[in-house]
């Protein structure tokens, strides 16, 4: 259809100058101003419940299977995972494109997760893992999950247990009820 729409005779090419078009269109959009952080400082408390918004590559879903098991395991960066939080976002300005981000050119191939910020494990081992509010220029609700020792000095994700624990943690938020696809990448 998009071939007959506008004048293309192959499918690929058809799709990459609509995906061309569409990122044209979206960066010229103006950024909400709800996200530019301007003097605001970091919140480090969340709300009881509060959202965390993932952006997902559409290689880290596989929507082939049931909800619960739809979200591949690489889909979460061990800490130091970034995320937005919904008490100064939504979940689409999680793939909004920015220039700062090395993803935004593939902002149509980005789904959004979220979980609830309770749901996240404050433990991996002997390791603590928190959620940090830590704002960029121009995306105040910007979060990461960061991994602590018990010296309180942050921690390489690399360092952090073995394989298997470090899967079975990401399992963790997988697995809770909180945890659902919201926006799913555009398939064209």
């Amino acid at each position: 259809m998009l071939n007959k729409l506008f004048g293309w005779t192959n499918s690929r090419r058809a799709r990459e100058r609509l995906l061309a078009l569409l990122r044209i269109i979206v960066w010229r959009a103006e950024l909400p101003q709800s996200l530019v952080t301007n003097s605001r400082q970091p919140i480090q408390d969340f709300d009881v419940g509060e959202r965390l918004f993932f952006r997902v590559s559409s290689a880290n879903i596989d929507l082939r299977k049931p909800p619960e098991d739809r979200l591949l395991p690489a889909a979460i960066s061990m800490p130091n995972q970034s995320v937005n939080r919904s008490r100064f976002s939504i979940a689409c300005y999680a793939i909004l494109p920015s220039p700062d981000h090395p993803n935004s050119p593939k902002w149509l191939e980005q789904g959004v997760y979220e979980a609830s910020v309770d749901d996240i494990p404050p433990k991996l081992g002997h390791f603590e893992i928190r959620t940090e509010h830590g704002p960029e220029p121009n995306n105040y609700s910007h979060c990461e999950l960061r991994s602590f020792d018990s010296a309180g000095n942050r921690v390489s994700p690399r360092n952090l247990g073995s394989k298997t624990e470090r899967k079975e943690w990401r399992n963790k938020i997988f697995r809770s009820s909180s945890c659902s696809l919201v926006i799913s990448p555009v398939a064209i």
